[in-house]
């Protein structure tokens, strides 16, 4: 309602209110599905469970160093990335080139 009233001639109230949906509705299939994450068809017992599905603690201790290591170098890839093509985008209007000949 809020943004109806704030935005009216824009699509993100429609856009909120979708998304919004979606997630619920994910979140109730889960929910319906717990504990089992893939459900087996010819015989129910041999379904993905939550804990079958787990990583042993190595390998999250693993993978917890490789996230600390590979975060901060993607954060500083994307500033200088950022930094280097700062004045080479602008909201000037693009000015056809005239035709030859």
């Amino acid at each position: 309602m809020y943004g109806t009233l704030v935005f009216p001639n824009t699509i993100a109230p429609a856009c909120n209110k979708r998304s919004t949906t979606t997630a619920l509705l994910v979140a109730t299939i889960f929910a319906g599905l717990y504990p089992r994450l893939i459900v087996s068809v010819p015989d129910f017992g041999n379904s993905l469970t939550v804990p079958n599905a787990a990583s042993a603690h190595y390998t999250l201790a693993v993978m917890s160093v490789v996230a600390a290591i590979a975060l901060p170098v993607v954060l500083v890839y994307q500033a200088w990335t950022y930094y280097v093509f700062r004045a080479r985008v602008t909201g000037e209007a693009i000015v056809p080139p005239s035709p030859t000949g």
